[in-house]
C-alpha cells in the first residue's frame, strides 16, 4: 500500500489551479453560453451575458499562462498567485452579495468554487512564501 502524502505540494496546487483557471477561460472565450449555462441559467445565451463570460474567460488565461510562465521567478510566481487569490476572493464576495444575479444552485456553486480557489491560492501562496 502506498502512503499518503503528508506534505502539500504548494507549487503543484498553484500550477493546477493555473490550469483549471486556462481551462474555464478557453471555454468560457469560445462556447460563453455552454460553459455559463450551469451557473447562469437560461440567461446564458444573453449577448451581454456572452461578452462578460468571454471577457472573464480572457482574464483567467491570462491569470493561469502568467502563473504558469512565472514558476522560475520565485517573486513573480507569488505575485501571480497572490493575484489570482485576490480575483478568486472577490469573485466570491461579489457572487454572496448580489443575491438575485443568479440562480440559487448557480450562486452556491460559482461562490463555493470561488471560495475554494481563493483558499488554496491562499495556500499555495503561503507554501511560496517558505
Amino acid at each position: 500500500m502506498r502512503a499518503m502524502a503528508t506534505e502539500l505540494d504548494t507549487a503543484k496546487l498553484a500550477e493546477q489551479l493555473a490550469y483549471g483557471r486556462i481551462g474555464l477561460g478557453i471555454a468560457l472565450m469560445v462556447a460563453p453560453t455552454l460553459a455559463g449555462r450551469g451557473y447562469i441559467g437560461k440567461r446564458a445565451g444573453d449577448p451581454t451575458v456572452r461578452l462578460v463570460n468571454r471577457l472573464f474567460g480572457g482574464r483567467d488565461v491570462a491569470l493561469g499562462v502568467w502563473l504558469l510562465a512565472s514558476r522560475r521567478d520565485k517573486d513573480a510566481f507569488r505575485t501571480a498567485v497572490a493575484v489570482g487569490a485576490a480575483c478568486d476572493a472577490w469573485d466570491a464576495v461579489a457572487t454572496l452579495t448580489t443575491k438575485d444575479a443568479l440562480p440559487k444552485v448557480g450562486r452556491f456553486m460559482t461562490a463555493m468554487t470561488a471560495t475554494g480557489a481563493a483558499v488554496a491560492g491562499a495556500l499555495a501562496l503561503r507554501g511560496a512564501s517558505t
